[in-house]
């Protein structure tokens, strides 16, 4: 006799649930590392405008080129804001995914534990029955023994 889980789809389920919660996650932190990512490029060309405000080498610049670097230095610092925004909502983002891919797994456990525990009780069951069965056949030949004995 085969063991036979009834409930084996949800067990299957939990277990894709669990799959995707994984995948949602690693999206998530790809998406967290692009943020990133494009934040750090554009505190990079942050700091090249900044070294182009700082006169050197006895290098002269038109009042308005550093006008036109500086408004331009002053979008670069609102895209950054932007970015670090993003950065905070990727973050959330993971987090919220962690604790969800934590909750997938924990409701994996306990399915594959129910099935387990269910997988236990056939194998009990199993061998309860293959006892009764040798006891039968002991007790079979017992009592022809004992007969045969008599005569």
């Amino acid at each position: 006799m085969r063991f036979r889980y009834s409930l084996q789809k949800i067990v299957d389920l939990k277990a894709n649930e669990t799959k995707q919660a994984e995948w949602l996650l690693s999206d998530a932190v790809g998406q967290l590392s692009e943020a990133e990512h494009s934040l750090q490029e554009l505190e990079g060309i942050r700091a090249m405008l900044q070294e182009l405000l700082i006169p050197s080498n006895g290098r002269a610049a038109a009042v308005h080129e550093l006008q036109a670097i500086q408004q331009y230095l002053m979008h670069v610092d609102k895209l950054i804001e932007q970015k670090l925004e993003d950065v905070r909502r990727a973050q959330s983002n993971v987090q919220d995914k962690q604790r969800n891919l934590s909750e997938k797994m924990r409701d994996e456990k306990v399915w594959n534990r129910a099935k387990e525990q269910a997988y236990n009780r056939f194998l009990a069951g199993m061998r309860r029955r293959e006892q009764q069965e040798l006891d039968e056949i002991a007790s079979a030949r017992f009592e022809r023994r004992a007969a045969a004995d008599s005569h």
